[in-house]
């Protein structure tokens, strides 16, 4: 009323503001979202500081936890910068339990690999990660007849990890498999396929 009494046009006013505040809400979306990204990380604690994660195919060390954004290390050392509502909207693979990482992968046998030798690997697996100083709780599985391969998954927990000490175990255990499955003449599968040829080819050729 005091407006319009000194001669302003409230209609206009009124308008002006509608669209300088829808204006200002749709350039702070994204910036809200993170926000409240941020609220579900802490809230949910998906992770903690110093976990192993992964999200949307990229996995590091969580180092930083912000309102709008979060940081992550890669193994490789580059810094990723996630937004929080990233964070929030998908599924986050959290590879740390209790200060500890964890790390799995499978190795393929040849399907003329006898089953007495499978459990012989599967026994040889499980002996070179309990050795190991920095490893604890590894284990090994025949899980799947695969297309080509005779499939054993094996997982382990690198204590006190770094990405340092997380990657040296990974080697060590990698070239330990080697050499035994080497020594043992326990062959690994690569993917391949086999042609059966019902009949005789007929090739035509014209001039």
């Amino acid at each position: 009323i005091t407006f319009s009494n000194l001669g302003y046009d409230i209609v206009s006013l009124l308008t002006g503001l509608g669209i300088g505040g829808l204006a200002v809400a749709m350039a702070a979306q994204d910036t809200l979202a993170n926000v409240f990204g941020s609220v579900t990380i802490f809230a949910d604690q998906p992770f903690q500081i110093g976990d192993l994660v992964e999200i949307s195919g990229n996995r590091g060390v969580v180092e930083d936890v912000g309102l709008r954004t979060s940081r992550m290390r890669t193994i490789e050392g580059s810094l990723i910068t996630v937004p929080n509502r990233e964070m929030a909207a998908h599924a986050v693979t959290n590879f740390s339990t209790s200060g500890r990482w964890r790390y799995s992968a499978n190795i393929g046998l040849v399907y003329d690999t006898p089953a007495s030798e499978l459990r012989r690997a599967i026994a040889a697996l499980n002996e070179l990660m309990n050795a190991h100083p920095h490893i604890e709780d590894g284990g090994a599985r025949f899980m799947e007849f695969g297309d080509s391969a005779l499939g054993i998954v094996f997982a382990y927990f690198v204590t006190e990890p770094n990405t340092t000490r997380y990657l040296d175990a990974i080697a060590d255990i990698n070239l330990s498999i080697k050499e035994r499955f080497d020594a043992e003449g326990w062959n690994m599968a690569f993917p391949s396929q086999t042609v059966h040829i019902a009949g005789p080819i007929q090739v035509s050729m014209t001039s």
